[in-house]
């Protein structure tokens, strides 16, 4: 499986919404999202391990799916960043 970062973008009045729809459909999902609400950045992000950008779409309720993005991301370690310049070498 792979990691990705879904981004879940909503409008200040859509806010509520998005919290409900997530309590309502997958509320494991929802304890860990990560709202920007409080500082006026009205998106979502959760990291969910998936086997593909549409299976991590999927783990969305369908209402906020539209405004979602799925982006692959990974973690880097000290150790893994000198290999990959040793590769660009």
């Amino acid at each position: 499986m792979k990691h990705y970062m879904v981004v879940v973008e909503h409008t200040p009045d859509e806010c509520l919404r998005t919290m409900d729809e997530l309590a309502y459909h997958t509320p494991e999902l929802l304890e860990q999202f990560w709202f920007g609400g409080i500082a006026g950045e009205h998106k979502g992000w959760v990291i969910v391990d998936a086997d593909s950008e549409q299976d991590a779409l999927e783990k969305l309720p369908p209402a906020l799916r539209e405004n979602a993005d799925v982006v692959p991301v990974r973690r880097y370690t000290a150790h893994s960043v000198r290999a990959l310049h040793r590769m660009a070498a």
